[in-house]
């Protein structure tokens, strides 16, 4: 097909010309609509806009291993799979503490004190559930709450503002995660001297 406009040779899938991007008109009987568009729209340009603005912000809420995380959300986005967090696994309560997620620290802190109290102390594997509950679920959970701090901090209406929000409400907290795991062991060490197994084979604390 040729350009009505610069008179440019155009195959017949084009919608507009490849040299001087005016519309290409489809002779009688052709339909063109569904051919790419090779240039985008204004609101195609806004929408990239946007969408690189919020990966910029997510990266900067997320700060350390950024990489790591930014290729976990995609996969989740496009797979709909949950995956594995070896440091969740292993730390617990800890990794959400370094990670800022005190609700779900909350949670899990309360679901590990029903467990530890209605579990009886002969099954083997009750030390095992919420760990392999927090690595399959963490990136996840991280991810949620990532998205839900980025639209309050968007919500602030102001771009200094948002980045004082993710600026303290993003990163890692380091300290407060090293007092956690101290209080943990030293929680450990003393629950340890104090626990025995009544008849009925639950813990009980002396």
């Amino acid at each position: 097909m040729d350009c009505p406009n610069c008179g440019a040779a155009n195959s017949d899938e084009r919608k507009y010309c490849a040299a001087c991007d005016t519309e290409l008109i489809a002779p009688e009987g052709m339909d063109n609509s569904a051919c790419p568009d090779p240039l985008p729209t204004p609101s195609e340009k806004e929408s990239d806009d946007q969408s690189a603005d919020w990966e910029a912000d997510m990266e900067a809420f997320i700060a350390k291993r950024q990489s790591y995380y930014m290729d976990k959300f995609e996969y989740m986005g496009w797979r709909n799979k949950l995956t594995w967090n070896w440091p969740a696994f292993f730390l617990g309560t800890v990794w959400l503490i370094y990670r800022k997620m005190y609700k779900y620290t909350l949670i899990f802190t309360a679901i590990s004190y029903i467990l530890g109290r209605f579990l009886p102390a002969n099954f083997a594997g009750g030390m095992f559930i919420l760990p392999v509950v927090l690595g399959l679920s963490a990136n996840y959970l991280y991810m949620l709450h990532v998205q839900a701090k980025l639209r309050a901090a968007r919500a602030t209406g102001d771009r200094q503002e948002k980045a004082l929000y993710i600026k303290n409400h993003g990163g890692v907290n380091l300290w407060g995660a090293l007092i956690l795991f101290g209080l943990l062991l030293v929680f450990l060490y003393f629950t340890m001297q104090t626990i025995v197994v009544d008849p009925a084979g639950r813990n009980v604390f002396m």
